[in-house]
């Protein structure tokens, strides 16, 4: 397995060389058999049994007081559905899908074999095509013999490749001395620009879908019958009465001492206070430190705050 760690990333604004990146924090959740829809139709805030064959989806996964142990990229998958949770989180998330599933025909196993791979970069699409016979322009996700192929738009076009072990192996071997090596980080900034809340173990139960943004990533459905944390999550809709939302804040700082989990103390709009939660930071080649946080007060996009801990300007964004 390719282990590689970088201390800086490249951002969406940056000219990023074609890259291949095992991520390595991230697996993937197979949920099957006969009562596969309509069990997992009662446990995410999305509407699975809407699904179409060629999209993946993003949706949130709420204890019974809707508050989020997580949040996925969840598509239908030969007899199921494959969700892509983070790594840190996934053996609590199975343990908590099995305690309602006793009377369902359906199998919940953690994919251990399955690897994960982020593609990035201008050529990579061409770089593609010479493995791929067939590449759609408009399906988001296209299925293979030994591989799926998800893709994203934002805030770049990129490519998530999910493949057995042993077409892995091959793959790699083939692909590799064409591309630059990252880790994970890479991924998962992007990720973060396009909007995506990184959730790990220790953030678990700590927001409701509202609070990070899932309303805004169209990963909440208020129309379908009932799922865990429904009642609130759907009050909270109606109400519009979430208190917290996810920003992203970016601005230039030779140290980082903010830390993942750690309270963010803010000013802005002169004499305007407010604190948020970090979730994730990570420094780009640029002299960039990005942060993603949920905070408790409206903050208006691209417009400065002040971090006291950096004691530095960010903008919002």
């Amino acid at each position: 397995m390719i282990n590689i760690k970088k201390k800086f990333v490249y951002s969406s604004f940056q000219k990023i060389p074609d890259t291949f990146i095992v991520l390595s924090d991230w697996s993937c959740v197979f949920i099957s058999g006969p009562d596969s829809e309509k069990y997992l139709q009662t446990q995410l805030t999305v509407d699975v049994s809407s699904f179409e064959s060629e999209k993946h989806y993003i949706s949130a996964y709420c204890n019974n007081k809707g508050k989020v142990w997580s949040i996925c990229k969840v598509f239908r998958y030969k007899n199921g559905f494959l969700c892509i949770f983070r790594k840190s989180v996934v053996k609590r998330i199975i343990l908590e899908l099995k305690k309602y599933s006793i009377f369902s025909d359906v199998s919940i196993v953690e994919e251990i074999n399955l690897i994960l791979v982020g593609l990035i970069g201008k050529n990579i699409k061409e770089t593609l095509k010479d493995y791929i016979n067939t590449f759609s322009e408009e399906k988001m996700i296209e299925h293979f013999n030994f591989m799926s192929i998800l893709k994203f738009k934002k805030p770049i076009e990129r490519f998530l490749l999910i493949s057995n072990r042993s077409f892995f192996n091959i793959f790699k071997k083939k692909i590799i001395k064409k591309l630059s090596i990252s880790s994970s980080v890479q991924w998962n900034s992007l990720e973060i620009e396009s909007g995506f809340p990184i959730i790990d173990y220790d953030m678990m139960l700590k927001f409701f879908p509202q609070d990070v943004n899932l309303d805004l990533l169209n990963g909440i459905s208020v129309k379908k019958g009932c799922y865990l944390g429904q009642e609130i999550v759907t009050r909270i809709h109606y109400n519009k009465n979430n208190s917290k939302r996810l920003y992203c804040l970016k601005g230039i700082s030779s140290e980082n001492k903010i830390k993942v989990n750690s309270i963010l103390k803010i000013k802005f709009d002169e004499k305007k206070f407010n604190s948020g939660l970090v979730l994730f930071t990570f420094r780009t080649y640029d002299g960039y430190l990005w942060i993603q946080a949920v905070f408790t007060k409206k903050i208006l996009l691209n417009k400065e705050i002040y971090i006291f801990d950096l004691k530095k300007n960010f903008l919002v964004v």
